[in-house]
């Protein structure tokens, strides 16, 4: 990204990829909408990154090579982006919620999607409080939120049920025929801390 400068009131702001300089004096009213515009791309980018994945994929098939060198994202980044925008159509998303909101709902059927994130959004659940949510099949409540508080260290289930999932999105995606023997290598290099772990626990 290059340097820009926007003239406002009696200073200006130089924007760049690593973040804003003031200079003379800019007024509130103007750091507010400021606020407002990146707030909002913010929220939005991973699905414009894989709205614009899914259409550059759907038109010139697979460039993930291309896209990472000029992104400067990773891999798994670009996939997930298009993955979960390609599963939360347009009509479907909610402004007021995080990314990471429509990334727990984007395994459901699209009617389920839509009774969800309109809970979400209504009682303005927070990303912790939807996951609950989910995993109990109804509106979690304080009480549930609270349970297993101060009750020793959290069970394992949730980080290997994570790994699972991911892996079957994986495959499901056809990343895994697709991937060639140097991407396999690299992934399972990744998963090795798994298995140090597994290997150091008794029989």
């Amino acid at each position: 990204m290059k340097n820009e400068i926007v003239k406002i009131g009696d200073g200006n702001i130089q924007i760049s990829s690593l973040g804003l300089q003031f200079n003379g004096d800019v007024p509130e009213q103007a750091i507010d909408e400021l606020l407002q515009k990146f707030g909002t791309v913010t929220r939005g980018c991973m699905f414009i990154l894989g709205d614009a994945i899914n259409y550059a994929e759907n038109k010139w098939g697979d460039k993930y090579e291309h896209w990472i060198a000029v992104t400067g994202l990773e891999y798994q980044t670009l996939r997930n982006a298009g993955w979960i925008a390609r599963k939360i159509e347009l009509s479907r998303r909610r402004d007021t919620l995080t990314f990471e909101h429509h990334k727990l709902v984007a395994r459901l059927e699209p009617d389920e999607q839509t009774r969800w994130l309109d809970l979400a959004e209504r009682e303005g659940f927070s990303k912790r409080r939807l996951a609950k949510s989910l995993l109990l099949g109804r509106p979690a409540t304080d009480e549930d939120m609270d349970a297993g508080k101060d009750k020793g260290i959290e069970n394992v289930h949730p980080y290997v049920n994570r790994i699972c999932g991911f892996w079957g999105m994986l495959k499901e995606m056809g990343w895994v025929k697709r991937a060639g023997e140097e991407k396999l290598r690299a992934f399972k290099r990744d998963l090795q801390p798994v298995v140090d772990i597994y290997n150091t626990l008794p029989d």
